[in-house]
């Protein structure tokens, strides 16, 4: 599991307004939360988060609070039409521990001559 290193920092402007400022400085907006802890804003540095996001199965390790703590993403929230990250929400979890996440299937390659591949869009 690729585990990267995040400068966070905590935010106590919420809203739309504070949001988009946020976003102009090239950062992003989000949450951690998890293990009965109070759920903290922080806004992460936009670029780093972004390359993080591309590997397939990543662990970020972050500074909050004055402790390192590990967080996983749990909800990624996108511009539709540019795809820039407008929103993290991030779990906090503990080396060792087990995890269950929804991981999406995708199919690649032709299928064999004779079959079908049956898609269900919800």
């Amino acid at each position: 599991m690729a585990e990267v290193k995040l400068a966070v920092e905590t935010r106590t402007e919420f809203g739309k307004g504070a949001a988009r400022r946020i976003r102009r400085e090239s950062k992003v907006p989000a949450v951690v939360y998890g293990h009965g802890a109070e759920p903290v804003h922080v806004t992460v540095p936009g670029h780093e988060l972004m390359m993080a996001l591309k590997t397939s199965n990543v662990l970020l390790a972050i500074e909050l609070n004055g402790k390192n703590e590990l967080v996983i993403p749990k909800a990624v929230q996108r511009d539709p039409l540019k795809g820039f990250l407008e929103h993290v929400d991030l779990l906090l979890v503990k080396r060792g521990e087990k995890v269950q996440v929804e991981v999406p299937v995708l199919a690649e390659g032709d299928l064999a001559p004779g079959q079908f591949l049956l898609e269900y869009v919800l």
